[in-house]
């Protein structure tokens, strides 16, 4: 089973797919996709060390400012300013990145004894139903034709159904990527690729 995030479902929204041999299943984004997805936008790993990297880059030259012009406080404000700026959120993003994972190990150990509670742990460790009995499941025979556009960054894949009704998943990136190789795997000839 392989599953992707991010998609965009036009009629529905932000959705996950999950695909299996015979079908897929577009469930709704939960709140922790959402977060997730939210997180990895503003404060992704590759974007906090660009960050800190032009921190670093643009300290130098304010610094030589400040060391050519004098120390008053209103040049290395205005020196200082970017510098600062970025160093900030640099220590935001890593402050949150670190949050989480305390916050994961601190809800795990206060959890701990209500493992005892029956109710508890049939609540914790409950699944999703298999894809083939969630409501949102499509059996692949469902699908009459599908086209995918590639552009440069993303991928949009259009579902024509057998009885009528149409649907669109638009995804960036690599799931733009994935989204049209499942379905590739999954249409065969019915997919038409431009």
């Amino acid at each position: 089973m392989t599953v992707i995030k991010a998609v965009r479902a036009e009629p529905g929204g932000r959705v996950v797919l999950a695909f299996t041999s015979d079908g897929y299943a577009a469930d709704g984004e939960s709140w922790s996709d959402r977060l997730e997805r939210w997180g990895a936008r503003l404060f992704g790993t590759k974007k906090l060390f660009i960050a800190l990297g032009l921190a670093v880059l643009t300290s130098l030259p304010a610094g030589a400012a400040i060391r050519i012009l004098g120390e008053s406080d209103a040049v290395i404000l205005a020196a200082g300013a970017v510098p600062l700026l970025l160093f900030l959120y640099f220590l935001v993003g890593l402050l949150l990145h670190t949050a989480v994972e305390a916050l994961a190990y601190v809800l795990a150990l206060v959890s701990l004894p209500f493992l005892l509670i029956p109710s508890y742990r049939r609540w914790l460790f409950r699944k999703k139903p298999p894809v083939r009995e969630r409501p949102g499941f499509v059996h692949a025979g469902w699908v009459g034709q599908a086209q995918a556009v590639r552009d440069g960054t993303g991928a949009a894949v259009s579902l024509y159904f057998t009885n009528g009704a149409r649907v669109r998943y638009t995804a960036d990136g690599a799931a733009g990527r994935d989204l049209v190789a499942q379905f590739q795997r999954l249409l065969g000839a019915r997919m038409i690729i431009h």
